[in-house]
């Protein structure tokens, strides 16, 4: 299942920012990471809770994560299992796909 089936994600899908962060992919495809504009506590301490399937394995996982880079609070989507639990999870097909699917909703916003 995909955190876009999740009756939270038309209240979350607003707030989360298209990131692109390395031209790894080349001008045409670079990398983007699915990030979070400016949220309040009370949203982050719930949507961090939200659990859902990843999207590769099924596992209950919590797909909005706070980074942990001295940020303050900042949160980040990722569809699929952390790389500590699983890491064939996020380099698949199916991740990919999400990635995609996600990033298209919030394009067409």
């Amino acid at each position: 299942m995909s955190i876009r089936f999740h009756p939270k994600y038309l209240e979350i899908l607003p707030f989360i920012k298209i990131e692109i962060y390395a031209p790894d992919g080349g001008h045409k495809n670079p990398r983007f990471r699915l990030e979070f504009k400016e949220t309040t506590s009370q949203q982050r301490k719930e949507w961090v809770a939200l659990t859902c399937p990843c999207v590769n394995c099924g596992s209950q996982i919590h797909p909005i994560r706070e980074r942990r880079s001295g940020r303050g609070g900042h949160i980040y989507l990722a569809p699929c299992c952390p790389l500590n639990q699983n890491m064939g999870c996020s380099r698949g097909g199916k991740a990919h796909a999400e990635y995609l699917a996600i990033r298209k909703d919030v394009e067409a916003l």
